[in-house]
């Protein structure tokens, strides 16, 4: 820049010079040519004119003269005029080459800067201090288009990672949302195999805290399954709806059916185990299989009961022939004797024949009276010492059933005589509500405690010792009961009694209970 103001000063400063000069050499050139004619005009009037003509040629020389310096004058001033009009354009055109066209040029280069746009580059012709910061800049700019470059690809990476980082936010809060509302158990365990995760469903199962399961190695905390015998980690196989078992906070074993995953979560490999509780099914299943050999063994006594009666019936026969034909004395009476017993056993039989002859599939007439009676003759000896209470309704106790109800009554009169233990009273009544008979069977034992009252329907729940009770009399008693249409409650004080209600619909013929309750 320095260079190019020079370059215009010194250019303005000679045009000037020239100008000047030329127009003085003009003004010479004219004064001499006038002056050299008055001379050659004076010699000839020296030599031919007289003095005043001489005077009057002097004078107008002068005149003459005067008149050229005024003429050369005014060419001066019109030549410097001229120069300094000149000038300006001179000045505008070097300016613009020199200093408006390379601004401009950096103006546009910034305005595309601006923009984003850090590829143009400033071209400049000269070689001074435009021409060092043209390079400057340029070297500015490819040092911004660098860096923009770079920018534009940080950018580009941070937004893929934050998509990313979104998207995997987005996947957690779905697996975590699916982990809470799943409603069987979900584990997910790392490859160190601790436990990263588990559901409130799992934490239920096996009754165990969040924080105390969190971290801690699988085997032993909630797995049965000893260090080095797992047959993922250890073994590499696999399990798929396989039954294993799961630990409770106190060391027992719950079955379950589980199936393991391998999944990848947040770059580490995990297993995720989901199971669900078959405890139930468990029970279900034996209490099922025992039912089964409870029925098989119902048939084989009532076959054996069936196959007694007849011979008792021909001895019973036999001995009251033989009774008529004795004289009367000791041997008669240990005939009757012996048949009273026959009789006595026959009755024995008869009810467990009406016991365990099986569920009908067809609807039977019943008297709940006679059947309440059947069903403690059954008991034998174990009656004794205990107050037995019949408290009938004086109406007709007839009804029509589908099922074997004397099975549940003998169930419930055992129960009550197992708590009796040869002592205290027994008190079996029924009555006609409505259209409903009441059955009720209650005891004067030790009744029931609160807290298990509500669980004594439950399978396999028994307050008996190992050997004495399955659990699943009770169970079996409300399944039947409400299946004819029936109820079963059960009220109770500690030291005091046991109540038994059971409710059966009256029903006054087969195409009734059909009807209503085939």
């Amino acid at each position: 820049m320095r260079l190019s103001l020079k370059f215009i000063f010194i250019t303005i400063f000679i045009t000037t010079i020239v100008m000047a000069s030329v127009a003085i050499s003009v003004m010479a050139l004219e004064r001499k040519v006038l002056l050299d004619s008055a001379e050659r005009t004076k010699t000839a009037l020296l030599a031919e004119g007289s003095e005043e003509e001489i005077n009057t040629l002097v004078l107008q020389t002068e005149k003459i003269t005067s008149l050229a310096m005024r003429r050369m004058i005014r060419n001066v001033l019109t030549a410097s005029i001229l120069g300094i009009l000149a000038l300006p354009i001179v000045l505008y055109f070097a300016f613009e080459k020199i200093v408006i066209k390379p601004v401009r040029t950096v103006s546009d280069t910034l305005n595309h800067m601006v923009g984003g746009d850090f590829s143009k580059r400033i071209r400049v012709e000269t070689h001074d201090e435009l021409s060092d910061l043209a390079d400057s800049f340029n070297r500015m700019a490819a040092n911004l288009q660098e860096t923009a470059v770079s920018r534009n690809s940080l950018a580009r990476e941070i937004g893929e990672r934050k998509k990313a980082q979104t998207e995997l936010v987005k996947s957690r809060q779905r697996f975590q949302k699916l982990l809470e509302s799943a409603p069987f158990g979900i584990l997910v365990v790392n490859k160190a195999r601790k436990v990263v995760d588990i559901n409130p469903a799992a934490l239920k199962l096996i009754q165990q805290k969040r924080e105390d399961v969190i971290g801690q190695i699988c085997h032993g905390s909630v797995c049965p399954i000893a260090m080095g015998d797992c047959p993922i980690f250890d073994k590499g196989g696999t399990i798929d709806s396989a039954e294993q078992s799961a630990l409770k906070a106190d060391g027992q074993e719950i079955p379950i059916l589980k199936s393991v995953t391998a999944v990848e979560l947040e770059g580490e490999e995990c297993l995720i185990e989901s199971f669900i509780d078959i405890a139930e099914r468990k029970q279900m299943e034996e209490t099922l299989m025992e039912a089964r050999t409870m029925s098989s063994l119902s048939r084989t006594t009532a076959s054996i009961a069936h196959e007694m009666r007849t011979p008792l019936t021909a001895a019973d026969m036999d001995l009251e022939d033989a009774a008529e034909e004795m004289a009367d004395g000791e041997a008669k009476d240990l005939v009757l004797n012996a048949q009273s017993l026959i009789k006595e056993t026959s009755l024995i039989i008869r009810s467990i024949l009406k016991v365990y002859r099986g569920e009908s599939q067809e609807a039977n007439e019943i008297d709940l009276n006679q059947e309440l009676q059947d069903a403690v003759l059954l008991f034998g000896r174990k009656t004794k010492g205990v107050d037995i209470a019949y408290d009938f309704a004086d109406d007709d106790a007839r009804t029509w059933v589908h099922g074997n109800l004397s099975r549940i009554l003998v169930n419930l009169i055992g129960n009550a005589l197992d708590v009796l233990q040869h002592q205290g009273r027994l008190k079996l009544a029924t009555r006609l509500a409505g259209k409903n008979f009441l059955i009720i069977i209650e005891d004067n034992g030790t009744g029931i405690p609160p807290e298990i009252l509500d669980k004594i329907f439950d399978p396999e729940f028994t307050t008996k010792k190992t050997g004495e009770g399955t659990g699943i009399g009770l169970w079996i008693a409300r399944r039947e009961i409400e299946r004819i249409g029936g109820e079963i409650t059960v009220e109770s004080q500690v030291g005091k009694f046991t109540r038994f209600a059971v409710t059966v619909p009256r029903c006054h013929d087969q195409n009734e209970v059909e009807a209503n309750y085939g």
